[in-house]
C-alpha cells in the first residue's frame, strides 16, 4: 500500500495546478471496503465544487 501512495505523492508534487491528495484511512488503493468508495466520490465531489464550480461562477459573475 506504501508503493502506490508513494507514486501518488509524486505524481501530485509534478502536478502544476491545483491538487489535493488525501488518505482515506483504512482504505486499500480500490476502495472495496464497505463506505470507502463513497467518501472517495465525496471527496472529489467537495474538490470540483471549491476548484471549479465557485471559480467558474465568479467568472460569470454568477453568485448564489
Amino acid at each position: 500500500m506504501l508503493a502506490v501512495i508513494e507514486l501518488n505523492r509524486k505524481a501530485k508534487a509534478a502536478i502544476k495546478g491545483v491538487c489535493e491528495l488525501k488518505i482515506v484511512e483504512g482504505a486499500t488503493h480500490l476502495f472495496p471496503e464497505a463506505g470507502k468508495l463513497e467518501i472517495v466520490a465525496k471527496l472529489t465531489a467537495d474538490w470540483f465544487d471549491k476548484y471549479l464550480i465557485k471559480e467558474a461562477k465568479k467568472e460569470r459573475n454568477v453568485y448564489k
